[in-house]
């Protein structure tokens, strides 16, 4: 005859059993979105509060991420889960999980369980005693692949969590084995108590959660079939994980536009000159604050301009200078006699000279 089970009901996300809660446990955390940034910026990614430990691709443990180059970056946070089962020591007694075995002290008939803490007060032929309350369950063969303990506890997706219990082998003879049980169709972790009778031992698991599994069925069943014996003692269950949660982001870095106004230049008075910043895609904007992709200079100072393409910016300066140009004054027109000889002369310190003829002398004698 099978046990009657704990009504188990959901509300908004949190388990009620035998009236008491279990509060599902952060599964994910959200660096933000991808970041498109442009050369020579940086980008910080803070990883969430509150979180014990703290890991970054880079090696780094710190809070807070800065990158300046374009790459995949992550980061992970990690919390210990603490037991998730429910009175997995049975110090409150018949609550918190449920059984396909009846729930009686009389354990002289196979198929009945009971929670005490001296097994040989339930049968004469048993010997066992716990820290406490602990689990006794009497099993024949038809109780082979009972479900003998069960709860629901909630997960994380992608997590590998450790399951631990202590059992012992209450009769003088054919010791139990249990498995455990995820969700009535995942078996593993088979564990077979001592031969040594009242000798406890601890038996651990693990188990990896599924890539979208936020909830388990997690139960032990017994799977051998003793007629005599088959009676076992079961205590401190324990479901713990060291949970680690990880968000990745994408970071883009956008070239900045090329913007050379050429070197500082020296011009002579009159000169013109066109500063071109031309980008394709590009806005401009002049020192002068106007817009064009050209400016024209027409006296001497520093001229800059600022473009912007594809969201990103760059400046250039250039320094322009005159010179003025030379005074030259050959006089005014002249009439003179045959044979008569007129010098002209053009003397400018510094200077270089080229007359009609081709000659370079300062002066020139007609």
């Amino acid at each position: 005859m099978l046990a009657a089970r704990t009504i188990r009901f959901f509300v908004s996300g949190v388990l009620l059993l035998a009236g008491r809660s279990v509060q599902a446990q952060p599964c994910s955390i959200s660096l933000g979105s991808d970041a498109t940034i442009c050369a020579g910026e940086d980008v910080a990614f803070t990883l969430p509060a509150g979180y014990p430990d703290q890991l970054w691709s880079n090696g780094s443990n710190a809070t807070t991420l800065t990158v300046s180059s374009p790459g995949t970056y992550w980061g992970q946070v990690s919390y210990p889960s603490g037991n998730l089962f429910t009175n997995g020591n049975f110090s409150s007694g018949n609550t918190g999980f449920w059984s396909d075995f009846s729930y009686d002290p009389d354990l002289y008939p196979g198929g009945n369980y009971y929670i005490g803490t001296n097994a040989a007060n339930f049968h004469n032929q048993w010997i066992g005693t716990g820290n406490g309350n602990f689990m006794l369950v009497n099993a024949d063969w038809p109780q082979a692949w009972w479900t003998v303990w069960c709860q629901g506890v909630p997960v994380c997706p992608n997590q590998t969590y450790t399951l631990s219990f202590r059992m012992a082998n209450l009769a003088n003879q054919g010791p139990a084995t249990v498995e455990w049980m995820a969700d009535w169709s995942q078996f593993f972790g088979q564990a077979t108590a001592s031969s040594v009778q009242g000798q406890w031992n601890t038996y651990t698991a693990t188990w990896t959660s599924g890539p979208n599994q936020n909830w388990v069925n997690m139960c032990m069943r017994i799977i051998s079939g003793w007629g005599v014996g088959n009676d076992i003692g079961l205590d401190d269950l324990s479901m713990t994980a060291t949970i680690n949660l990880r968000d990745t982001i994408e970071v883009f870095v956008t070239p900045l536009p090329v913007v050379d106004l050429g070197p500082d230049v020296t011009l002579c008075a009159g000169d013109p000159l066109v500063l071109d910043a031309t980008v394709p895609g590009g806005s401009y904007l002049w020192q002068d604050g106007s817009t064009n992709a050209t400016f024209n200079v027409s006296t001497a100072g520093i001229y800059d301009v600022t473009v912007t393409a594809n969201g990103c910016s760059a400046s250039d300066a250039i320094q322009v200078n005159y010179n003025p140009l030379p005074l030259v004054d050959l006089g005014p027109d002249q009439t003179v006699c045959a044979g008569d000889v007129v010098t002209l002369d053009v003397t400018t310190p510094g200077a270089t000279y080229l007359w009609q003829d081709g000659s370079t002398n300062p002066t020139f004698n007609v």
